[in-house]
């Protein structure tokens, strides 16, 4: 039932025609995300499944907006980030926010995945109902550095030290 209402909700935002290539979507840092102005999930790429270890279709089995696929206590920040956005449609906001992932997933990795999410609500540009203004967002993994676990990408990190002018007064190697 959910996958046919985020299959309307779509329909009624996007008028039809061509559809975004299998191929681009690859190629993006993450997935794409549009919602409604009230959270409702309208489309999902297919290749959130590498990201979170979940199809659309098992994300939409957990429910049919956002708030419903992430960490609980993440939700009222988000819901005040994108009332904020909605007011001032075309005003970028960001968010960092953990999202569920699949079981696997959790047991492989420790958690579920952080994820940022860089959007802004856009009206529709064809006729449409007033308040069908949709959130269009890039969602790209965070890496997370643990302190207790050895990570490939924690041999990146340096310490700086700066004078009230930010000059460098000593930096580690």
């Amino acid at each position: 039932m959910a996958l046919v209402c985020l299959q309307l909700r779509g329909a009624h935002l996007f008028p039809p025609g061509p559809v975004l290539a299998a191929e681009l979507l690859s190629l993006l840092p993450g997935f794409l995300l549009v919602l409604t102005a009230g959270g409702k999930l309208v489309y999902i790429s297919e290749n959130v499944s590498q990201i979170l270890g979940l199809s659309m279709v098992e994300l939409l089995a957990q429910g049919d907006t956002i708030f419903d696929i992430l960490d609980g206590r993440a939700r009222e920040d988000v819901h005040k980030k994108l009332l904020l956005a909605q007011e001032q449609p075309g005003r970028e906001i960001t968010f960092v926010s953990e999202m569920r992932t699949s079981k696997a997933f959790r047991l492989q990795h420790g958690g579920n995945r952080a994820v940022a999410v860089r959007g802004h609500f856009m009206p529709p540009r064809w006729p449409a109902s007033p308040s069908s203004t949709a959130f269009l967002a890039l969602c790209t993994p965070v890496a997370r550095l643990d302190a207790d676990h050895d990570s490939g990408s924690q041999d990146n990190l340096f310490q700086s030290t700066h004078a009230l002018d930010m000059r460098f007064m000593d930096v580690t190697e």
